[in-house]
């Protein structure tokens, strides 16, 4: 009775069950009033309200009943449908949401998701799905939630989600569309999938690299089931071959015809020794549709398949390019050899380390060491060669230290023996080089013996010429204040006494008679001869430097030369000694003359500052001007900067230069004020 009120309800059980008792009230009426109709009309309202009563009693009654049954059956169903949603939701091992599927806000939330998520379950419940979405790009988290919202009762896909942190990582979402408490709601798993994804992106990356190795490296790989007809090709085979890769397995044929004719038994007697063996390897000449001929190398592999059956797997080299290689390198080898015997300086290649040893020498080395042809084996290592211990220590160090990759070299002098025991010196250039994949130490080595001899006499000439040019100097100098004092002192004199008697005999010219036209000539003539010697005079040796000093003989120069021209001129005296010395005083003179008149000729200046200064142990002096200027490494040979330079020399001073195109020129000199050469006036 009671199965039976659950499935129909109980409101239809009292329908149905209030007709039945009209129906059986219908009949007994029926009944009395055919029987006895005089006493249906009495006992008909006594029966009638009997029956209503009675119907609508029991009617009562067992609808009260059955709702009262059913209401607490439903209410004990649903606790415990309740409590297992809840034991479920909350113990499930995933992370998982009750999610509204109108405003995407988040109802309710289990452990796991609170302990794989960060948040806490009250941040949860005032947050929407979408803040678990990890944005890339504008609208992708739309894209995202959006396909949950389809009529499809479930949905799955792998999304890309984020921590409280801001961490993503990947988890594969589930969604369930459900009713709870006749309200629309999404029912959504987790499960974190960052493992496999990133698993998944390694597999894709190795095979990339893997590609990338083949197309870079030019080889493939191949699997063959022998007795079948195709063999399964990677995409670098298939680029070696030059065969399509629309499928990865071609027939067996197409590899077949791409091998030589006459070295297909090569690859054949491989195959047979891989199967009786286990693997085998063949090189072999291969022919492209282009009809390149190309050189492979190929390694065979035998391997388990089923347990029972199989499988030939192996790999295809393309050394085509690798043997041009080796055949270059093998040629630049015997090149370098040729020429390391040709050179006629000595070299040598060293192999450094505790087992260093002589590798190579060309006969300049034993030559130099005077060890005849036939006995070079009596040298193993340079240290051999080295004249006592401190130089065989030496050169031992000179070839462990050199750096490996050193952009510079290393540089020793050292002492070595000959085989008739003489000793002698050289210089030797250390440099480690790599050659067929061996790291070796080049020495180059120079026999300066001669070197310095030569040296030494350089530096006698060196100081000879400056003794030379000091005694020439002081000639010269001699020299100028000889000429100088005979042009003032007798040509001048004589030209004055001509002057003066040609005036004496113009006015003694007769009075009526004409004077002839040449007459006045030869005066002005006289006038200006007397003039230039006077001048040549001066320009040789001013009497102002000797009686007067350096900066009056300056200051007189300066008005001489300057004087008539539109340049300006400063002169700038810081003179802290009462006396200069005459020699660097004549020095000092003698440079200033010379950038002055180069400043003149060349320079085109609108201004000249000479300053003069001293210390306790120099004499300076600068010479500044504002004209074009000239590049120093075009005139660093002129002749008038070498004249000043040896002069600063001579008396064991400085010179220092500084000028650019448009910038002026700059000269100044220090000469020292004592312990200098003698440079008479």
């Amino acid at each position: 009775m009671h199965q039976a009120l659950r499935r129909i309800g109980a409101l239809r059980f009292a329908i149905i069950y209030i007709i039945l008792a009209s129906v059986v009230g219908v009949l007994l009426d029926w009944r009395v009033f055919h029987v006895d109709p005089e006493a249906y009309f009495e006992k008909r309202q006594f029966l009638d309200e009997a029956l209503l009563i009675s119907i609508t009693t029991v009617a009562l009654f067992l609808l009260l009943r059955t709702l009262i049954s059913e209401q607490r059956l439903e209410q004990a169903e649903h606790r415990e449908t309740q409590l297992a949603y809840e034991q479920l939701f909350r113990a499930h091992t995933h992370p998982m949401w009750l999610i509204d599927k109108g405003t995407r806000e988040i109802l309710d939330v289990n452990d796991a998701a609170v302990s794989r998520y960060g948040w806490s379950r009250e941040e949860f419940l005032g947050m929407k799905a979408d803040d678990l979405q990890y944005p890339q790009k504008l609208g992708e988290t739309d894209a995202h939630f959006r396909s949950f919202l389809d009529n499809s009762p479930s949905h799955q896909a792998a999304k890309r989600h984020r921590d409280r942190s801001g961490n993503p990582f990947w988890v594969e979402i589930t969604t369930h569309q459900v009713n709870f408490n006749n309200k629309a709601m999404l029912l959504v798993t987790g499960v974190d999938i960052s493992v496999q994804v990133e698993a998944a992106r390694s597999a894709r990356k190795a095979l990339k690299h893997l590609e990338d190795a083949e197309k870079l490296g030019r080889f493939g790989a191949w699997e063959w089931h022998p007795g079948s007809s195709y063999m399964n090709i990677s995409r670098g085979l298939a680029r070696l071959l030059h065969v399509p890769y629309d499928r990865a397995k071609i027939p067996i044929q197409v590899a077949i015809d791409r091998v030589m004719p006459e070295d297909r038994k090569i690859s054949k007697a491989a195959v047979e020794q891989c199967l009786q063996t286990g693997a085998a390897e063949a090189t072999f000449r291969g022919k492209l549709p282009n009809g390149e001929i190309r050189y492979y190398r190929e390694i065979f592999h035998r391997q388990a398949y089923n347990g029972q059956e199989y499988v030939l797997t192996g790999s295809i080299i393309d050394e085509t390019d690798q043997l041009s290689y080796t055949h270059q390198l093998e040629q630049q080898q015997a090149d370098l050899k040729t020429l390391l015997t040709n050179l006629p300086a000595p070299v040598v290649l060293h192999q450094p380390g505790p087992n260093g040893h002589l590798v190579m020498a060309n006969p300049a080395f034993y030559c130099m060491l005077g060890i005849p042809a036939g006995e070079e084996q009596s040298i193993s290592t340079l240290e051999d060669v080295g004249a006592g211990t401190e130089h065989r220590q030496l050169l031992k160090e000179l070839i462990d230290n050199t750096a490996p990759q050193s952009a510079t070299s290393r540089k020793q002098e050292v002492l070595l023996r000959r085989r008739n025991g003489s000793v002698f010196r050289v210089h030797i250039h250390c440099t480690r080089v790599s050659l067929a994949d061996r790291n070796l130490i080049q020495l180059v080595i120079h026999d300066i013996d001669d070197e310095i001899l030569l040296r030494e006499q350089l530096r006698q000439a060196n100081s000879n010429l400056s003794k030379l040019n000091s005694k020439t100097l002081k000639v010269l100098e001699q020299e100028r204040a000889l000429i100088s004092r005979e042009l003032h002192d007798d040509i001048g004199q004589l030209l004055i006494a001509v002057k003066t008697n040609t005036r004496s005999l113009f006015r003694k010219w007769p009075s009526k008679e004409p004077k002839p036209g040449e007459v006045e000539l030869i005066s002005d003539i006289l006038e200006e001869l007397v003039d230039k010697v006077r001048d040549r005079s001066l320009m040789l040796r001013p009497p102002q430097l000797d009686e007067l000093g350096l900066k009056h003989a300056i200051s007189w120069e300066l008005r001489r030369v300057l004087g008539s021209s539109d340049i300006d001129s400063h002169f700038k005296d810081r003179v802290s000694v009462e006396k200069l010395p005459a020699e660097p005083s004549l020095t000092a003179f003698r440079i200033f003359q010379e950038a002055m008149t180069n400043a003149v000729r060349h320079a085109n200046p609108e201004q000249i500052n000479v300053t003069l200064e001293t210390d306790n142990n120099h004499l300076l002096i600068r010479i500044e001007d504002d004209g074009k200027g000239f590049d120093l490494d075009e005139n660093q040979n002129g002749l008038g900067l070498a004249n000043m330079r040896e002069r600063a020399n001579l008396v064991a001073g400085t010179l220092r230069v500084q000028s650019e195109p448009g910038a002026g020129t700059r000269i100044e000199a220090s000469l020292p004020l004592t312990g200098t050469h003698s440079v008479s006036h």
